[in-house]
Parts: C-alpha cells; sequence; structure tokens
C-alpha cells in the first residue's frame, strides 16, 4: 500500500496501545499456568496474534471476548507445528518454551524472520537434551534439562527471556550471561510479568537462578506501549494509559525528547538499551539546528529491517542528513523536512516513523509499503487521522 501524507501538525490526546512486550509473555506465562488465567489486551496486532496462534498450536486454550483473553493451560497433543509469522519475539521466546514442555515441533516463519540469528540459543538447548536441526525451518526433539545455561548476553535479551520462562517447566536452572548485557530493560519486564504469575527469579548480578516452581492462573491487564507511544509523544501528542513506573525500557524516550528539545549543542545519545526507539528519535533529531549521535546501535542491523540503513535512508529521502556506519547513526539537524518518497523496508516502526516527519515537513511524504503498521500498530492511521493528520492511499 502506497499513502501520500500531507504537512499537518498534529495536535490532541489519544490513549496508548497494549505493550505488545507485556503482552507476549503475559500470553506465554498464562499457557503454562496449572489453572485458567484471564488477560485484558486493549488493542492487538499481527505479532501478538502470532504469540496466540502458536501458543494455540502447542496445546493451549485461548478464547477471546471482546478484550479479554481466557486461556487454560497447555495439554500434551503431539507435535506441534509453529508458524512465527513475522515475529522474532514469537519465535525466540517459544522454541525454549516448546522444549520445556518436551514438544517435538517445527518453527516457521516469513520476512527477516529466518534471517535473524538464534545460534546463540539453539546451542545451548543443544547442551541441555534438546535435539535442534541446521537452517530454518527450525525443527526441535527431546526436552529441556535443569541446569546452568550461559548465554551471551549481548546476542539478544529475547533468547534469555525465551529460557526465563522455560525453566520452571524443566525443574528451575540458573541463567548466567556473558558480555555487555543489551536491552536489559526487556529481561526486567520478563521478571516483573512472572512475578504476576508466581514465579520470583532470584537476580545476582548477570546472573538468574529460576526455581522449581510453575506458574500459577493470574488475572492482569497489560498495560500501554511506551514504545509505540513515542511515535505521537514525537509530536506533540498527549499519550494516556502510560505507566511512569513501567518496566518498559522505552519510558525511556520521554527523557530523551525533552534532551532534543531543549538542549543545544552536539547529543550522544546511547540506544544499546532502546534499539527500537531509534528510527522516530532521528526523525525528531532532524528538526534540530544541531548534530545528534545514535551510539551502540548495532542491533539495529537485525531488526525487521536494517534499521541503520533503512532509517538513514528515510531521512535522507525526506530532504534531511543523516549518515551511517555499523554501529551509529549521526543526524545533522535540518529544522524542517522537505518531503519525498521513501520505502518502508516492510518495517513497522520505518512507516510511522515517516508518517510523524510529515508533521514537521514542508512538503507531502510518500510512503511506499505503509501497510507494515499492522505488524505493532494496526490502526496506526486511524489515530493518525483522529490527531489531525493527513492521509489519502494512492
Amino acid at each position: 500500500m502506497i499513502v501520500e501524507i500531507m504537512p499537518r501538525k498534529l495536535k490532541g490526546e489519544i490513549n496508548a496501545i497494549a505493550s505488545k512486550s507485556v503482552a507476549h509473555r503475559a500470553l506465554i506465562c498464562a499457557s503454562l499456568a496449572t489453572g485458567e488465567s484471564e488477560i485484558s489486551i486493549g488493542t492487538t496486532s499481527l505479532d501478538i496474534e502470532a504469540t496466540k496462534s502458536a501458543l494455540r498450536s502447542m496445546g493451549a486454550g485461548i478464547e477471546e471476548n471482546e478484550n479479554v483473553c481466557r486461556i487454560t493451560p497447555v495439554k500434551d497433543n503431539g507435535e506441534a507445528f509453529v508458524d512465527c509469522n513475522e515475529s522474532g519475539s514469537t519465535l525466540r521466546f517459544l522454541v525454549s518454551v516448546c522444549a520445556s514442555l518436551g514438544k517435538k515441533a517445527t518453527f516457521t516463519g516469513r520476512g527477516r524472520l529466518p534471517e535473524r540469528p538464534m545460534k546463540t540459543l539453539t546451542d545451548e538447548l543443544k547442551n541441555h537434551g534438546v535435539t535442534v536441526n541446521e537452517g530454518f525451518p527450525i525443527e526441535i526433539e527431546g526436552k529441556l534439562k535443569r541446569g546452568v545455561y550461559t548465554l551471551d548476553g549481548s546476542v539478544s535479551s529475547q533468547f534469555v527471556t525465551g529460557l526465563l520462562m522455560a525453566l520452571p517447566q524443566a525443574g528451575g536452572g540458573e541463567i548466567h550471561l556473558t558480555g555487555t548485557v543489551q536491552s536489559k530493560s526487556y529481561i526486567d519486564i520478563t521478571l516483573s510479568v512472572m512475578e504476576k504469575f508466581g514465579v520470583k527469579v532470584e537476580e545476582k548480578g548477570n546472573t538468574y537462578i529460576v526455581p522449581d516452581k510453575r506458574f500459577s492462573p493470574a488475572k492482569l491487564t497489560v498495560e500501554g506501549d511506551w514504545s509505540n507511544a513515542a511515535f505521537f509523544l514525537s509530536a506533540g501528542v498527549k499519550m494516556n494509559n502510560l505507566d511512569m513506573n513501567s518496566k518498559q525500557g522505552d519510558k525511556k524516550v520521554a527523557e530523551i525528547l525533552e534532551r532534543l528539545e531543549n538542549e543545544k549543542g552536539k547529543i550522544t545519545i546511547d540506544v544499546s538499551d532502546i534499539p527500537d526507539l531509534v528510527p522516530i528519535l532521528a526523525v525528531k533529531a532532524s528538526t534540530r539546528k544541531d548534530t545528534t549521535e545514535f551510539i551502540n546501535a548495532e542491533r539495529l542491523k537485525i531488526k525487521e529491517s536494517d534499521r541503520i540503513l533503512s532509517t538513514v535512508t528515510m531521512i535522507n529521502s525526506l530532504g534531511g542528513k543523516a549518515e551511517g556506519t555499523d554501529n551509529s547513526i549521526k543526524i545533522y539537524g535540518v529544522g524542517a523536512f522537505k518531503g519525498g518518497k521513501v520505502s518502508a523496508f516492510n518495517d513497522h516502526r520505518i512507516v510511522m516513523s515517516a508518517a510523524i516527519a510529515a508533521a514537521y515537513s514542508e512538503g507531502n511524504v510518500i510512503i511506499d509499503g505503509a501497510e507494515a503498521v499492522n505488524k505493532s500498530y494496526p490502526h496506526f492511521f486511524e489515530d493518525y487521522k483522529k490527531l489531525g493528520g493527513i492521509r489519502r492511499v494512492l
């Protein structure tokens, strides 16, 4: 889908959509619990639906009534075929979880999912009783064993989260992280959700001690999503339903936006823990007159797109000025964009960032591949319109 967006300032207030990160974890813990749980998820997305579908294929019962999911735990229904669509979280979480249940399973997906690294995790699963094939689709067989797991913390916090949720079914265990731990806030979200389901993990530095204790049923409401709220916050919109005490690391967007709006001179921002914010922060940084540099950005290269490349291309296509390296992006502020046409790179965050750029543009913004928003925020353009934005489908 190609859309054209007119230059318009956005104004007003809306509710933040449900946190995708919290929803994934809550759905999985509920599917592993000892009884029925109730999870209220105000909004959905392709990624959340991928996790629901995957859990159903593993034997969980998920009944939906409006925004409420009633979930009964996974039953042993034989071999599972798990389609993760394009959701990296679904794949990286459920490979370990499925192994902890002793299920023989095949995991598939599309888009860039087959290219995203898995070897760090699968090698460790092989060391603890699980047979894993080489390549994609991923096929596993065998039951995960209790023990000490060692992972390179710089590769992906999603591997850690998957093991954290898996080990209660494997009799407990320890996870020891080496190297520089990336995206620690996502691990914190996992620990918080697990505790709501009755499993408290002991944290000692870079070691996590998981008890031999099954998840208990729970009833909870998924909080608002800071990652997606960041787009409209960057345009000056008031966002409701956000928890300032959230474990979500992307709540840091409020602090960073304040810096970008008020600080003079060059600003350097370490994005190692907030990689999902980079595309929209690059847009906001372009509205300054000074230089902004995003460092420790190497993990952006393995997202839905190579987000160093796609972010730099987007900014330059709209009349901004950006340069990228293997681990950084430098934005030279231009005050306002000129407008232009951008490729979505099949990346939801590039689409939404380009749309917000129109609020700071002198000319129209055309986005090729705008349907990518369905991955995390299907009604993004409906909310955009409510706030005064003008979009037409070409």
